[in-house]
């Protein structure tokens, strides 16, 4: 079979419309097949009666367009140019390396953050550039980036009767995900072609079997085992690399230039990962004794679950902190007529053009192995809860118009602990 979507007959979009981009692409096939049957090997094997097989296999392939918003700052902020309203249609500006020069501060830009808002300025012209209404420090880029998503669905069940009595069954599950770095829960690019960026993979199964007995005329037992889990990783090919490299160098940090009011060139440098595993095992006897139906059994039940993160680079803060000498510059004397929050949005501007540090933040993590602090080293979390059931139960038929149903249940729940806990 074959499943096909496609975007031929969608219209364009509003915002895509007012912005002179045209309509994001978007389509989904879907392929797959499936047979069952006896087991049948010509010459070999004959499983007639006997062994079955099902195999389903699909997959959802999905390349497309999306749209991306990206603040960058207006040619008079890139020069160190601060303008505000002051009302009535008034507006001022002042130039934030001048007015550092006469104060004895820092009057030239960073060198790395000017090579970093270079390179914003140098993606634009792969977009469609609009204003901000009432913004006078950032404008809006707005471009179309690629897509591309792919989930394999193999699915495979097997039924073999060991003998009249004793039947095996068991099936197989598996989801494999490849989100692309601009689709749900990855990195999309902030600007195009800048390196941040990441994928998600989820590798998901699910399996069990049954062996069902039937032991005499009025009794059955059935044993199960099952087990479900596979880990999701949210941009495990994140690498310090992609901060390092010749577009958006930052010579290996996250610098932080939202302060200013922008887009950061990526979306941070986290990476983590996770898995919730389950496995069980279940045995239920049904006894049928005249107007009685009994069961009884146990499930034994255990949960395991594992936490990964990790930040590839530190991230460095921009901004005037209190008892910085430069917080003085910015007053109504430097700049008339101006509010409390355009001062502050001048200071920020000019923390980040000037590179001026407000903050460094990394992280430093115990080792398992060595029990030493790793710098920007991962940490890994892991835990298991165990449970215990033993019921019985009796569906007793009283009359043909009242049915009682009866029965206990012991459920043993030992405590959750980590790795580092005892079994």
């Amino acid at each position: 079979y074959y499943f096909y979507q496609s975007d031929a007959l969608n219209t364009n979009t509003y915002f895509n419309k007012v912005r002179g981009l045209p309509k994001d692409e978007f389509l989904q096939r879907q392929p797959g097949v499936r047979v069952g049957g006896p087991v049948v090997l010509p010459g070999i094997y004959d499983g007639r009666g006997k062994a079955f097989f099902f195999v389903n296999y699909e997959e959802n392939r999905t390349p497309r367009t999306i749209t991306t918003n990206s603040n960058f700052l207006t040619p008079q902020a890139h020069a160190g140019i601060f303008r505000y309203d002051v009302g009535g249609g008034v507006i001022r500006e002042v130039n934030l390396y001048s007015l550092a020069l006469a104060n004895g501060q820092t009057s030239t830009p960073d060198p790395t953050v000017a090579s970093l808002l270079n390179d914003i300025l140098g993606t634009t012209s792969q977009g469609v550039v609009t204003p901000l209404a009432g913004n006078f420090t950032a404008q809006r880029l707005s471009f179309q980036q690629k897509a591309a998503g792919l989930t394999r669905y193999p699915t495979i069940r097997g039924d073999y009767n060991l003998s009249t009595r004793h039947r095996l069954s068991g099936s197989w599950n598996y989801n494999d995900v490849v989100a692309r770095p601009d689709t749900t829960n990855t990195r999309q690019a902030t600007f195009p072609g800048f390196p941040n960026t990441s994928a998600q993979i989820s590798d998901r199964y699910t399996f069990q079997t049954t062996l069902r007995s039937t032991l005499s005329s009025n009794m059955v037992n059935e044993v199960r085992y099952g087990m479900s889990g596979g880990a999701t990783q949210f941009s495990p090919d994140l690498s310090a690399e992609m901060w390092r490299g010749a577009v958006a160098n930052t010579n290996g940090y996250q610098l932080g230039i939202s302060a200013a009011g922008i887009t950061n060139a990526g979306s941070g440098p986290g990476v983590s990962a996770r898995e919730a595993s389950t496995k069980f095992v279940e045995d239920n006897l049904t006894w049928l004794k005249g107007a009685h139906s009994i069961t009884s059994g146990f499930n034994y039940t255990a949960v395991d679950v594992w936490l990964l993160t990790q930040t590839r680079v530190p991230s460095v803060n921009f901004g005037i902190v209190t008892g910085d000498p430069a917080l003085s510059m910015f007053s109504t004397t430097t700049m008339p007529g101006s509010s409390a929050a355009q001062r502050t949005a001048a200071q920020n501007l000019y923390a980040v053009l000037t590179g001026r540090v407000s903050s460094i933040s990394g992280t430093a993590r115990l080792d398992a192995a060595t029990g030493q602090y790793v710098y920007n080293g991962d940490s890994r979390q892991e835990g298991r809860l165990q449970q215990l059931d033993f019921f019985v139960q009796d569906q007793w038929k009283v009359r043909p118009n009242l049915s009682v149903n009866v029965g206990v249940r012991y459920a043993i729940q030992l405590p959750f602990f980590s790795k580092n806990d005892s079994y």
